[in-house]
């Protein structure tokens, strides 16, 4: 007879605990308590420190003169922070596409029409940095066939994204659903953006040297944005006809097809960054260093973006602009930036508790700290193991709710409701999915499945990245040791 409390039951315990936690602030913030956000993140972002620098290890680390020598000692070389602003970005954008059609949604978190930025306008720049960053090209995978081959793989492995698209397509003409057109084109969606960024970027990767792969980014971006400027842009507003209307296959859906050179930059230049999250890392001040050259890419990144704003052109993710990837650098890598620092405090403290302890053997200190520094939330594993999978579950979902409920018409405050029940589902199949495939592969200890599954030889922080994975179309191709 199974204990009353199983493992079965700590893991959905610590899956409704994470739903809580987790979940249900970011519906409540972009919600009933969006006018009280500001002061909603101050108090929690004050509490974080005031909790940190009292707590009694943290003390130690300041009152002593251990600071020098904690920062030489060896600390785990990955961390978890990726893998968690991945599964965040997934999560809130999952809620915001369904919560976007419901009227206690606040009108300045939705996309703006064409110049302009708003919450739900981060999401697609987003998705694309956040698989940049964890694609096979940011963790030195080598290509082992020919350009062409290599080219003819990926048109190959795009054309499930394609399927993907034309199925969006056909359901949401076949349903009569509502949809703006000005945002991608009549027909084009953001699965179509990922295929040709696939595909597009595998060409570069085939032809250039890595060490280009930068500068052709920033060119890209460039050269696009001096063809915004020169006359581009107003035909993507105005159209053929200058009415703003949409005739023929190409001009029907330009704002789609002409946005994917912007993405493709931003998606290149984020390589970059991902190759230097990944290089490995020994001691707590090289976590450090990284910690300062992130914060000085975003401040730069700042100082770029208002000064293409200013000079150049405002923000406009409906044309993926130059001010656009520039704002997308600033938010993405001002979040990796704080989960990574928080990352390393916490190890150190850990650290420095460890440290404080008498008669205790060294070799498992460390491999208490690498165990620990591998651990996430169960809610944010599973939504980064699956993370495709997840962000079509809600999709579908969202098209479900929408035409089963007449979503303006609720009284705001019992909308929460569906909205929790819609999100609450999607994240508790996803991880029924990871079960199931824990199962098959015999996997007995389905908590230390859940916590390991950042682990793995092909790579620490998550699966690979959708753009690459599609080859096999499976939702991680990581080793379990």
């Amino acid at each position: 007879m199974e204990p009353p409390l199983s493992k079965f039951h700590f893991l959905w315990l610590g899956f409704l605990a994470d739903f809580v936690i987790l979940a249900i602030p970011c519906e409540l913030l972009t919600s009933v308590l969006s006018d009280f956000s500001l002061e909603i993140f101050i108090t929690l972002t004050v509490t974080s420190i005031i909790l940190t620098f009292t707590n009694q290890h943290m003390k130690i680390m300041i009152t002593s003169n251990r600071i020098s020598e904690l920062l030489q000692t060896p600390v785990p070389s990955t961390l978890p922070f990726i893998a968690n602003f991945r599964a965040i970005a997934l999560l809130s954008t999952t809620f915001l596409i369904l919560a976007v059609d419901f009227v206690l949604f606040p009108r300045r978190f939705a996309k703006a029409e064409t110049y302009g930025t708003g919450l739900m306008d981060v999401g697609v720049g987003s998705y694309m940095i956040a698989n940049a960053i964890v694609s096979p090209e940011a963790r030195g995978k080598e290509l082992t066939h020919s350009p062409v081959v290599t080219i003819v793989k990926s048109m190959r492995a795009s054309v499930p994204l394609l399927l993907l698209g034309i199925g969006r397509v056909i359901a949401t003409k076949g349903v009569d659903y509502h949809e703006h057109v000005a945002e991608y084109g009549t027909h084009w969606n953001f699965f179509f953006t990922l295929a040709v960024v696939k595909v597009l970027s595998t060409v570069i990767f085939s032809c250039l040297h890595e060490r280009l792969w930068t500068v052709v980014g920033a060119l890209v971006l460039i050269a696009y944005q001096y063809s915004l400027s020169s006359g581009l842009a107003e035909y993507i507003i105005m159209g053929y006809d200058g009415k703003g209307g949409h005739h023929g296959i190409l001009d029907a859906n330009r704002e789609g097809i002409c946005s994917c050179l912007g993405y493709l930059g931003l998606y290149l230049i984020s390589i970059k960054v991902g190759k230097y999250l990944m290089k490995p890392r020994k001691l707590a001040k090289d976590w450090f260093e990284a910690v300062v050259v992130m914060t000085t890419l975003t401040v730069l990144s700042i100082i770029m973006m208002y000064a293409a704003q200013i000079f150049i052109q405002p923000v406009s993710r409906r044309m993926a602009n130059l001010s656009y990837a520039l704002w997308m650098m600033v938010v993405n890598f001002l979040i990796l930036t704080v989960l990574m620092l928080f990352d390393v405090v916490t190890i150190l403290m850990k650290k420095s508790k460890l440290q404080g302890t008498e008669d205790v053997d060294v070799d498992n200190q460390q491999k208490e700290i690498q165990s620990e520094s591998e651990e996430t939330s169960q809610l944010l594993a599973a939504i980064n193991y699956n993370g495709l999978f997840y962000f079509l579950l809600a999709n579908v979902q969202t098209g479900l709710v929408n035409l089963s409920i007449k979503t303006l018409l609720p009284n705001p405050y019992q909308t929460v409701s569906p909205i929790s029940m819609a999100k609450l589902s999607s994240v508790h199949t996803g991880i029924d999915v990871e079960d199931i495939k824990g199962f098959r592969n015999q996997k007995v200890d389905i908590k230390v499945k859940m916590l390991k599954k950042l682990g793995g030889d092909l790579y620490p922080y998550s699966c690979e990245s959708p753009l690459s994975l599609l080859e096999n179309f499976t939702p991680s191709t990581v080793n379990y040791p």
